[in-house]
């Protein structure tokens, strides 16, 4: 059994040990796969063979780019490996392409949810006059200022959106972000970027902080750059083994 970590560009690299695992490639034309031998359980959930994942995943970033596999992907061998590699050859070959020397910056929001429902006013239509006797009335009214309250989260949680990405946005090759209006962590988003290009980042995001100081941020990374890797073909290996 063959633990599968990533595939990366085949050329050298130290890939001798990595947390206490005995690391090699797999090749197959001019990109290769990092495993190591699937023993003692190490697929298995666990906060150690988490740890160790990464480990060899952010080592080998050190050194190249790479495509960093699911957590407990495991194949039958080095033939299956290599088959697997010939089978997404292109689209891993495209990915390499894109994310060369790139690496992904987290970034969260939360901003003072309370404080942004107090702004809220709730609109009276024309025609809803008074009746709070009339047969559901008041649930018709309720119905309606509670979508209302949606309708301006959504709205502040974009203008607040728009205000952090302004800063980031012209740092990074590419963005992913979702937004969450009714809760407190209201912005979550990832950042492809280059490496020769992290310190510019940081400053901007130093910068972002300072011009929105209503918002608490949790800045994370740099990671390999997981949110940035769709496998679009080949069934199930491409839904379980890639990230």
């Amino acid at each position: 059994m063959i633990y599968v970590y990533g595939i990366v560009p085949l050329h050298p690299f130290q890939t001798a040990a990595a947390a206490g695992r005995k690391v090699y490639l797999v090749p197959y034309r001019d990109i290769g796969a990092v495993v190591s031998e699937a023993a003692g359980g190490q697929w298995l959930p666990g906060e150690e063979n988490y740890l160790a994942h990464e480990q060899v995943v952010e080592a080998a970033m050190a050194h190249t780019t790479i495509l960093p596999m699911r957590f407990g992907t495991v194949l039958k061998s080095e033939q299956s490996v290599a088959e697997m590699l010939a089978g997404y050859y292109k689209q891993f070959k495209q990915h390499l392409g894109r994310l060369e020397n790139c690496v992904e910056m987290g970034l969260k929001a939360i901003w003072d949810l309370d404080g942004v429902k107090a702004r809220f006013r709730p609109q009276s239509p024309k025609g809803f006059g008074p009746g709070p006797d009339r047969p559901g009335c008041a649930f018709l009214e309720g119905k309606r200022k509670d979508m209302e309250l949606i309708d301006f989260l959504a709205a502040s949680a974009r203008e607040a959106a728009a205000g952090i990405q302004k800063h980031l946005a012209d740092c990074a090759e590419d963005f992913t972000c979702k937004l969450s209006p009714t809760r407190r962590l209201f912005f979550t988003a990832a950042y492809l970027v280059k490496k020769n290009r992290l310190e510019n980042f940081k400053e901007a995001f130093q910068l972002c902080r300072s011009a929105n100081r209503s918002l608490k941020f949790l800045l994370s990374g740099p990671w390999p750059p997981y949110s940035f890797i769709k496998i679009t073909e080949g069934g199930n290996f491409a839904e379980q083994g890639l990230r």
